[in-house]
């Protein structure tokens, strides 16, 4: 569901098909405006605001969806899509749509973090958990992913246990990754 502020309150706005949606993400290109949504059990999709609505603009098909993140390099627009149960995709903007750009092979993705230190672009891969319910696997080495100027390539893995989300700030000058843990081994 989107809400919609009214000066006061949020009202019901807009109704969004899901079945098990995991992650909202919203970001703009070329001054339109879009949301994505990533869903476990169905397609994932972006939407178009059109002037008065949301409207389907692309889907990514597959399940196990977790995360979408937008992020920009040098101007180019990226979206990386974090998926459980398959490897993780960048797509890059082709001035229409996303096309696919990079898979990330490792299973287990749950979340994106994209952050520049020094005028350097980083990726952080945060990963939640493979194997079976039977036997579940939550310590990962979550991926921390550099861009060389054509692609990303792994610049260091960082061990989570059932990662959920990341964040990246600077305090005091220096560089920080938060990492939400959610599962011990």
């Amino acid at each position: 569901m989107i809400y919609e502020w009214d000066g006061e309150r949020f009202n019901e706005f807009q109704e969004i098909p899901s079945q098990w949606a995991y992650e909202w993400e919203s970001f703009d290109i070329a001054g339109t405006p879009f949301l994505s949504l990533t869903d476990h059990l169905r397609d994932s999709h972006i939407y178009r605001w059109d002037g008065e609505q949301f409207l389907e603009f692309q889907t990514f098909e597959g399940q196990g969806g977790r995360a979408f993140e937008f992020f920009e390099i040098d101007g180019e627009p990226f979206l990386a899509w974090a998926r459980i149960s398959k490897p993780s995709i960048i797509y890059r903007w082709s001035g229409e749509q996303f096309v696919e750009f990079q898979t990330l092979p490792p299973l287990g993705g749950r979340n994106f973090t994209y952050f520049t230190v020094a005028g350097q672009s980083y990726l952080f891969q945060t990963l939640f958990i493979t194997g079976t319910r039977e036997a579940p696997q939550s310590e990962q080495q979550s991926p921390l992913y550099a861009w060389n100027g054509e692609q990303f390539e792994v610049a260091q893995h960082l061990t989570t246990y059932g990662g959920v989300s990341a964040e990246w700030f600077e305090f005091r000058g220096t560089p920080y990754l938060a990492v939400a843990n959610s599962l011990s081994p």
